[in-house]
């Protein structure tokens, strides 16, 4: 995934760059927990030389797609699968209270989630200008 952004301020050694509305997050699997969508400004090292008024790229790996997709699709699923085993089968509970106790732990993921989605402080980024490509570590 990638979004375009212009720079809007820079200081000794960084740049802030905010971020264009496109199309992209509305196509993102992810949206619904994504915080990235909802961030307008990023704060990147200035190892480019960026200026103000330059158009940038950011650039979301596919490692960090993938990564995210796992954490927030496939991880619940084995959690959920590991609370029903151990309810079920360790606990000796019934089989309709060991899903509905697998289940409860679902808003506490959620809020897990989100959470750990805002005090994310080292999302590598690539920053792309003039076809030149520079990762960068977002703050």
């Amino acid at each position: 995934m990638s979004e375009t952004g212009k720079i809007i301020n820079i200081t000794l050694t960084q740049a802030t760059i905010q971020k264009s509305d496109t199309a992209s997050c509305n196509a993102c699997n992810i949206k619904s927990i994504c915080n990235y969508k909802n961030q307008k400004e990023f704060t990147i090292e200035n190892t480019d030389n960026l200026q103000i008024g330059d158009t940038v790229e950011l650039i979301i790996t596919p490692n960090q797609r993938l990564f995210s997709s796992f954490v927030a699709y496939i991880l619940p699923l084995i959690i959920f699968f590991i609370l029903y085993l151990v309810f079920s089968e360790v606990l000796k509970i019934n089989e309709l209270f060991s899903i509905v106790f697998s289940l409860l732990w679902i808003p506490f993921w959620v809020i897990s989630l989100r959470f750990i989605n805002k005090n994310s402080k080292n999302l590598q980024i690539k920053v792309k200008k003039l076809g030149e490509t520079n990762e960068n570590t977002l703050e």
